[in-house]
């Protein structure tokens, strides 16, 4: 990096359009420390939905170094991804820019792999399955390789949208799904290859499904929890009343819903 055109670290930022009110505030926040400089860029599905439209004007009237849209529509089935993450590599090579890259980086699955799954094993009783929303893949790959190390009879699924079974190679009808944290329509994810794991099949969860288990959750369970733990209750329970009827299904909580409080999660009913 220059240090004679810019001061702080550079940071490359890669993001979908469903980006979190929450995230956008603490990126915005970055932005304004002269410690940090952005680069962001953006895909787009349009027409961007109301409750998107104040953060793309937020964005757009903030200073950044750089800020990349991409429109979706233009690039059918979320193919526009490509194009964000070739930018993406092409600002990082030429500013020297830091990028932590959870969908290449092995040290993802690792961690689940040495953290994640010992721990749920130690804690847990026996249980039959495992399944998770696929994101970068971390999760399940790190999980699922500990799990089958111990009893290589659990059987481990991947959950993607309804509308979006690209890693089951299957038909995508719409990348642009409400599950936010996975689901990008992706053939194949790199952690699988890493991890050397292969599902034991996959599921499918659509957006309704998703969103009412996750508002189940923190109604008769008292847990608050975000729409990709929706995706995983709502997937383990296909599993018990389908092949591990009577059995224990392993599922990850991954975050809080305090970082959905901008999306229809909480909307009335």
């Amino acid at each position: 990096m220059n240090t004679e055109d810019a001061t702080g670290v550079m940071i490359a930022v890669l993001a979908s359009g469903w980006i979190r009110a929450e995230l956008a505030d603490a990126l915005i926040r970055m932005s304004h420390d002269g410690r940090y400089r952005l680069n962001i860029t953006f895909s787009w599905a349009r027409p961007i939905p109301s409750n998107r439209q104040q953060i793309v004007r937020t964005f757009l009237e903030s200073d950044y170094d750089y800020l990349m849209m991409f429109d979706d529509d233009v690039w059918p089935y979320g193919n526009c991804l490509d194009l964000v993450e070739a930018e993406t590599r092409r600002i990082v090579r030429q500013q020297v820019a830091f990028r932590a890259n959870q969908f290449e980086l092995g040290a993802n699955w690792r961690a689940h792999y040495l953290g994640t799954g010992p721990e749920i094993w130690s804690a847990s009783e026996p249980f039959a399955a495992f399944c998770d929303f696929a994101g970068t893949g971390g999760s399940f790959a790190g999980c699922a390789k500990y799990f089958k190390e111990q009893d290589h009879n659990i059987a481990c699924y991947v959950v993607e949208p309804e509308s979006s079974p690209a890693l089951a190679g299957r038909p995508i009808r719409d990348p642009r799904h409400r599950i936010q944290g996975g689901g990008y329509s992706r053939r194949s994810l790199r952690m699988l290859e890493l991890a050397q794991v292969i599902p034991d099949g996959f599921l499918t969860v659509s957006d309704v499904e998703a969103l009412e288990y996750a508002r189940r959750l923190g109604k008769e369970e008292g847990l608050f929890v975000g729409i990709s733990s929706g995706a995983n209750v709502a997937a383990a329970m296909k599993l018990l009343a389908s092949l591990h009827r009577h059995q224990t299904v392993a599922v990850l909580l991954n975050d809080t819903g305090l970082k959905y409080l901008s999306t229809d999660l909480l909307a009335s009913e």
